[in-house]
């Protein structure tokens, strides 16, 4: 089981309705995240207008989100909520940005950042307190997206020279290594969840398609997922190995599809975004009585602070996915065996909620990732 993992949240009131009616439409199968025998829709689990909410994550007893809103969409804060419900309260300290990162017990790991410095910080959300990781965690170079683990830390790093690598941190003794590199304009590499045993990141080299990378700790296995042909970006993974992740034909809100990829096993399409909407993170989280809960933000591409986070409880195989909550279409869209043929040529700007080029829309400057329709945190 996962010990450090957030999860967010958020809503729109035309979203609401889209739901309603495709849940009219047509019965949504969903696949498993854990062995559970029953079905579940996504579920919206905020719903505010002019707020952006994206990052979603969850622990035992919190749940935490980044969000920007209409009037200051360059603007982005990391935000928590008991899970009984009660006060919403920031986690990034005041005049800074934030992006979210993992719970572990009642501790985030969130990032923070304003101007030409990102650090990675630890909150207790009970005590509502910030402080440091261990000396070696933070530099002076750009510290972005943790996720964490019991004792293991997994963040990205982006040095001066453009070289981006994905760092794996031991907490209890202060050892690191890198787990993957990257350097060119253009490219772009994030990581994505850490969990148990098993981490996940993608990779986007110039002029390619971005791919999702499965990484097993305890002997160094890793494999990429198998790709058609698309950019697949914005992982996560369970403590069983499964990888979720976004696929999409080329940029932004492109033929959209949220996938499961299990060890050993077919893939399956667990969920059709409407064009336009495009997916910016997933984050999986396993309760104490091991049902399993799947997070991801919905955003529309062209519009500021547009983003709802969703969950999906532990289901069952699908045999259809209506059309998500958000789409501008009422009717369902079939959810055949993913089998799309590779495009042409990859686009230059695959969506996600990364950085400029093709990373996804650009954000502003050194401190933006997507700018003010998705994720930031990511020069």
């Amino acid at each position: 089981m996962r010990t450090r993992g957030p999860h967010v949240l958020r809503t729109h009131a035309s979203r609401l309705v889209a739901l309603a009616f495709a849940l009219a439409v047509a019965l949504p199968v969903l696949a498993a995240i854990a062995p559970v025998g029953r079905a579940d829709t996504p579920n919206v689990l905020l719903g505010r207008n002019r707020i952006g909410e994206f990052q979603g994550v969850r622990g035992d007893d919190f749940l935490a989100w980044q969000q920007n809103t209409r009037r200051d969409p360059g603007h982005y804060d990391v935000f928590a909520q008991p899970i009984g419900g009660g006060e919403r309260f920031r986690v990034n300290a005041g005049g800074t940005n934030g992006a979210n990162g993992d719970i572990d017990g009642d501790v985030i790991v969130y990032q923070q950042f304003e101007g030409e410095g990102s650090d990675i910080r630890f909150f207790d959300l009970a005590g509502r307190e910030r402080s440091s990781p261990p000396q070696g965690v933070n530099t002076e170079q750009w510290e972005y997206w943790p996720s964490v683990s019991g004792d293991r830390l997994l963040f990205g790093r982006l040095d001066e020279r453009g070289v981006r690598r994905i760092v794996l941190f031991d907490l209890s003794t202060g050892a690191s290594s890198v787990l993957d590199r990257l350097r060119g304009r253009d490219s772009f590499l994030a990581p994505g969840q850490i969990n148990g045993d098993y981490a996940a990141w993608y990779r986007c080299p110039s002029g390619r398609w971005c791919d999702v990378v499965r990484y097993r700790i305890s002997d160094g296995a890793e494999e990429r997922i198998p790709n058609p042909g698309r950019n697949q970006r914005a992982p996560s993974v369970g403590p069983d190995g499964t990888v979720y992740f976004a696929r999409a034909r080329g940029g932004c809100g492109t033929g959209v599809r949220l996938i499961s990829s299990p060890l050993g096993g077919r893939e399956t399409e667990l969920w059709r975004l409407p064009s336009g909407d495009d997916i910016g993170s997933t984050d999986v989280y396993v309760s104490p009585s091991g049902e399993s809960y799947l997070y991801y933000d919905h955003y529309a591409c062209d519009q500021a602070a547009v983003s709802d986070v969703w969950e999906i409880v532990g289901q069952s195989p699908p045999t259809g996915s209506p059309t998500p909550p958000g789409s501008t279409s009422a009717s369902p869209s079939p959810s055949p065996s993913p089998s799309p043929s590779p495009s042409p040529s990859p686009s230059p700007s695959p969506t996600g909620p990364t950085g400029p080029g093709p990373t996804g829309p650009t954000g502003p400057g050194p401190t933006g990732a997507t700018g003010p329709t998705g994720p930031t945190g990511v020069p």
